[in-house]
């Protein structure tokens, strides 16, 4: 998933290790890291280490699994994978083969059972896969799946899973593999479930939480839910929900493919033209097939702007490209503790977004606390595009305005003092990218 060239990075990496580097080498260090049987001690010697340290690697992912979690609260933030919408709200999954799952009530109380499940079942694989798989080889979850088989950890990883197995392909109530967007995966009200092989150039919609999953997360004190899973271009996603949930979906794993309108962006040269109907998927947007889209190759053109420099060109099959990222969540104290039984204050918190486009334009803004002061961001207008981000500035304008930073829903809703909005139209895994002027975003909405 979304890892075309990870074989090949790990022979690099073992390459840079002082390991053998074989294709059976590289299988064998995947193998290594995922042994559940413990890892030789390391040596109390003043010897050198030996040439190649891969056996302290053993059994590392299961140490991670052991101690990492599926959600996260911090603040007035929700952390996980996916998404928390009305088909997984409060569900954990069975603990044994004679139940069927359970749902909790309470938000922080469902963040508390499902890191507990998945802690459990990791240990359950690390004390006993070994066993199991050397006196039942015959019977593999792979091959059967679903959260009733007796394989150690099976249960997580269904739980990982899209779909449970069986001819009726129903959704499996998972919190890791669901999404806000409907361009891979199904929507709450899509029965039976469509492939997961959907085309790359499938219409993509919001699948919006419902009032009651708001006010679920709202009545744990959260109303801003972080997540990835699923490709969102060259900068995050942000969606305002329902009750005055916010969402930000943060995936950059296909990057490359943004495409900018002819004329817009930063880099004017090496450019690949490619003609795309503006006509969108979903049929509201207003056909003009004239109109030209380019792909701005950064790792090339790093080197010839100063401003770039500091740009390492990325792997040739990178999916990613040069982009950067960075969400910085501001919480004052008074949202992270509190008494017992008092009502937690979440209406202060901040977030800044911060980072660099496949162009090389960069964002800088900060998201109130009120969603009411927010004018564009998170949204989508009538026609489908999707307001990513404000106070966007290309390379050019980048020089004499470092540090200035656009406070969306102030000065006039979010410019910045000269910088431009970002809005991207969703197909499939193509993203259309186009910078729009604060004093025209007005009509970006009729």
């Amino acid at each position: 998933m979304g890892s075309p060239i990870a074989f090949e990075s790990r022979r690099q990496e073992l390459v840079a290790l002082n390991c053998p580097s074989t294709d059976q080498d590289v299988t064998d260090s995947f193998i290594t890291l995922v042994d559940p049987t413990p890892a030789p001690p390391s040596s109390s010697s003043s010897s050198p280490r030996e040439p190649c340290p891969l056996s302290s690697f053993k059994g590392l992912m299961v140490e991670y699994l052991t101690e990492g979690v599926i959600a996260v609260v911090l603040g007035d933030a929700l952390y996980l994978h996916g998404a928390i919408l009305p088909t997984n709200m409060g569900w954990v999954p069975p603990s044994d083969s004679s139940t069927e799952g359970s749902t909790v009530d309470n938000l922080l109380d469902w963040v508390a059972k499902i890191n507990s499940f998945s802690r459990n079942e990791a240990l359950a694989f690390a004390n006993y896969a070994s066993s199991y798989t050397t006196t039942q080889m015959d019977s593999q979850w792979a091959v059967v799946g679903g959260y009733d088989h007796p394989q150690p950890g099976s249960k997580l990883l269904q739980y990982g899973m899209g779909w449970l197995p069986g001819p009726e392909n129903k959704v499996n109530p998972s919190a890791i593999y669901a999404n806000y967007i409907t361009n891979s995966g199904p929507t709450p009200s899509q029965t039976p479930a469509p492939s997961p092989d959907v085309s790359p150039r499938s219409a993509s919609a919001p699948v919006p939480t419902t009032a009651d999953v708001s006010e679920w997360l709202k009545q744990s004190g959260v109303r801003r839910v972080i997540v990835g899973h699923q490709p969102r271009g060259d900068c995050p996603l942000i969606l305002s929900q329902e009750g005055g949930v916010q969402v930000y979906s943060i995936d950059t794993s296909y990057a490359v493919n943004a495409w900018w309108q002819e004329g817009q962006g930063s880099i004017d040269h090496e450019v690949r033209l490619k003609e795309l109907s503006d006509e969108a998927s979903t049929g509201q947007a207003e056909a003009q097939p004239s109109t030209k889209w380019a792909v701005h190759p950064l790792a090339s053109a790093a080197s010839k702007h100063p401003l770039l420099k500091h740009l390492t060109a990325p792997p040739p099959d990178s999916t990613r490209g040069s982009v950067v990222v960075e969400v910085f969540l501001s919480v004052p104290p008074q949202v992270l503790g509190g008494e017992e039984g008092e009502t937690r204050d979440y209406t202060h918190s901040s977030l800044h977004l911060s980072g660099t486009l496949s162009d090389g334009s960069s964002y800088d803004f900060t998201l109130p606390p009120a969603p009411s002061e927010i004018r564009y961001v998170g949204k989508q207008t009538p026609q489908g595009w999707y307001v990513k981000a404000a106070n966007v500035r290309s390379i050019g304008d980048a020089e004499g305005h470092e540090g200035e930073v656009g406070e969306v829903g102030e000065g006039g809703g979010g410019g910045g003092g000269g910088g431009k909005y970002l809005l991207t139209l969703y197909e499939g895994y193509t993203f259309k990218n186009r910078l729009v002027r604060e004093e025209d975003m007005e009509s970006e909405f009729r």
